[in-house]
């Protein structure tokens, strides 16, 4: 029931962000749309500073039952939607249910593989996926229009978009779980460590949406970049010590991933032609959910062989020896970081640059 229960609360909730995404592509210009995605981004990074302070309150005295009924507090925005958005609608079109269906089991036998390490669920995976492409390549109306990936630009920035979702997620799954088992603390008190980097991410959205409709996109994501990998690096260096150093880390990396979340938004957009970025926002923002889904499964079964026995460290550096499993997945990610940086310059920096150079001579 819990299961069915989160399933369904996902659905509606997956539409909240890719509307965040999508209002200020479509309601704003090229040249002022950074500042409107700073503001959205805003929003939900203040939603990721209150959220674990809330939750921890409401575990600790109350019961975890009565989280999900904090998802019915959502319903008092429909008025603003009604108030402040158009009624447009597109072209009409049925939804491609089997394509979508054939996704949604290619990423469930490849969550399945990860966390009970079957390979005959990876293969069927790939047999729902072989599926998935030869539907969509044939459907009228596909679940994802081939003409999208065939965008270049398009496609290159879902993949470094991709990496850098699951990346974003090292903080807000792997922390609380650091906090809990190697510094013994409750719910209530992760939420107030964590709060901090999130409020001060929030408080500086509009100053990333800025950057990026002054200085470009490229700089942007360059410093979110530098504040990731300075995150985790340091995050692998001192696993398991007190919460009262780690907090100042944490901001470094909510930081990192809010302005990320800005300059990834807004260079994807300007890949998109007008009637496309309904269907491409919302495509780019179900990448996310992938992303996010398998990268937490990968980490999550990293901490469970981690566990069982501890191992050693690949980070010298490292101050507590007991935090070895959570240093080595943050050095991990703090390499990954580098891997999307240089994947991001070749698709889309080192073209930036160029034109820079050629516009100053």
């Amino acid at each position: 029931m819990i299961i069915l229960a989160r399933v369904l609360q996902s659905v509606g909730a997956s539409v909240i962000p890719a509307a965040a995404m999508i209002i200020p592509v479509r309601y704003f210009p090229p040249e002022t749309r950074g500042r409107a995605l700073g503001t959205t981004s805003a929003g939900l990074a203040l939603g990721t500073a209150i959220g674990p302070i809330i939750a921890g309150f409401v575990t600790s005295t109350l019961s975890w039952r009565y989280l999900f009924f904090l998802s019915v507090l959502s319903l008092l925005t429909l008025p603003f939607y009604r108030k402040y958005l158009d009624d447009n609608r597109g072209e009409s079109g049925r939804t491609d249910l089997l394509g979508g269906g054939l996704l949604a089991l290619t990423i469930a036998f490849l969550l399945l593989s990860i966390t009970n390490s079957a390979w005959i669920y990876l293969g069927v995976a790939a047999i729902f996926f072989a599926l998935f492409l030869v539907r969509i390549r044939r459907s009228a109306n596909p679940f994802i229009q081939p003409a999208l990936l065939n965008n270049r630009k398009y496609a290159a920035g879902l993949i470094v978009s991709f990496i850098a979702s699951g990346l974003s997620f090292g903080i807000p799954f792997l922390t609380p779980q650091m906090l809990t088992q190697l510094n013994g603390l409750d719910p209530a008190v992760i939420g107030f460590v964590m709060f901090p980097g999130a409020i001060i991410a929030s408080m500086l959205g509009k100053t990333g949406g800025r950057l990026a409709d002054q200085k470009g996109n490229v700089y942007l994501i360059f410093l979110a970049i530098a504040a990731q990998f300075l995150s985790f690096f340091l995050l692998s260096m001192t696993a398991g010590i007190g919460p009262w150093v780690l907090w100042i880390f944490l901001i470094f990396g909510n930081i990192g991933q809010m302005f990320m979340q800005i300059g990834l938004s807004n260079t994807v957009s300007r890949t998109l032609a007008r009637e496309q970025t309904g269907v491409g926002m919302g495509l780019f923002m179900m990448v996310n959910f992938i992303a996010g889904a398998i990268a937490t499964s990968v980490i999550g079964k990293v901490l469970d062989a981690g566990r069982a026995s501890v191992p050693h460290a690949l980070n010298p550096l490292l101050i507590v020896s007991d935090g070895g499993v959570y240093s080595n997945i943050f050095l991990v990610l703090s390499v990954l970081v580098l891997v999307n940086t240089l994947l991001f310059y070749v698709f889309f920096g080192e073209r930036a640059a160029r034109r820079r150079g050629e516009s100053l001579g």
